[in-house]
Order: C-alpha cells, then sequence, then structure tokens
C-alpha cells in the first residue's frame, strides 16, 4: 500500500505485490517456500524470460530497482 500512496512506478509495483505474495503463502502455513517473484508472476507476464528489463523487476536487489526507476521508497527516508 505505501508503493501505491508514494506512486510507485509500475515496475515497482509488479515487485512490491510478488514480494506480497510470497509472504503472504508464507502466512498461510507455507512458511519454507521456495517460490521467487520470479516463480509468482511468471504465469502473467509473457515476455518475463525474453524481455532482460522484465526479469531485472525481480533479480535486481530491490535498492537497485527502485534507483533504475528513479523512485524512492517512503520507508526509506530520513525525517
Amino acid at each position: 500500500m505505501q508503493g501505491t500512496f508514494a506512486n510507485a512506478p509500475a515496475r515497482v509495483l509488479l515487485r512490491l505485490y510478488s514480494e506480497f505474495v510470497i509472504e503472504a503463502r508464507k502466512d498461510m502455513g507455507d512458511e519454507t517456500t521456495q517460490a521467487t517473484p520470479v516463480d509468482i508472476l511468471a504465469p502473467r507476464l509473457k515476455d518475463l524470460y525474453t524481455n532482460k528489463e522484465m526479469t531485472a523487476i525481480f533479480t535486481l536487489p530491490f535498492e537497485e530497482l527502485c534507483l533504475k526507476e528513479n523512485w524512492s521508497a517512503p520507508w526509506d527516508a530520513n525525517d
């Protein structure tokens, strides 16, 4: 929700959504899941494995993705 309220770019929102789904999966009983963000969205993104920029959304460290998308996470702000 914080990403949405802070106008996160679509690529950052995709990453946040996939990580949310993984955490929800863990919370519902599969704490040892080996699923990755790529596994979560691969069925929905037809160019995930053929477009390096799409793959980078899910494989770059989150901080690097934010820098690449020119977006600052609100929870990293120094107040």
